[in-house]
């Protein structure tokens, strides 16, 4: 005795797209390994690679005046900055030379009286600021 005929059970075309599509990728072990195990694998090497780190300190620039101390002294509350007294001249010598490089579009500098503020509006890609702070009267 025969068996009877399965009954063909209709999907809808995305279905039988998706389908067709599992089916040739399934058929090849190399894809396999592109599309899931490589991936996997590169995103391990870069995490490790580029670990994060606390950022370094950044170098300021402060000219010597009579506020630099009290400017010194409220920049250094601050552990991401790394602030230094200098002659207006060697602070314009080390800016040209790149050891305190200028100070980013998005930075503002504010004084009042013996507090010194930087605020940032923006981060950069690395999420690194170089500043140079000054005096602003």
């Amino acid at each position: 005795m025969a068996k009877p005929a399965a009954a063909y059970q209709v999907r809808g075309p995305l279905t039988e797209l998706t389908l067709a599509r599992i089916r040739e990728l399934t058929r090849e072990p190399e894809a396999l390994f592109w599309v899931f195990v490589f991936p996997i694998v590169l995103t391990a090497i870069l995490g490790v690679a580029f670990r994060s780190r606390p950022p370094e300190a950044l170098p300021v620039a402060v000219v010597a005046g009579p506020l630099a101390d009290a400017q010194l002294a409220a920049l250094s509350k601050e552990t991401a900055l790394k602030p230094s007294i200098l002659s207006e001249e060697e602070a314009r010598h080390s800016l040209r030379t790149g050891d305190f490089p200028r100070r980013p579009d998005g930075l503002r500098v504010q004084s009042l009286g013996a507090h010194f503020v930087a605020r940032t509006s923006r981060t950069s890609g690395a999420g690194h600021h170089r500043t140079r702070a000054q005096h602003q009267s």
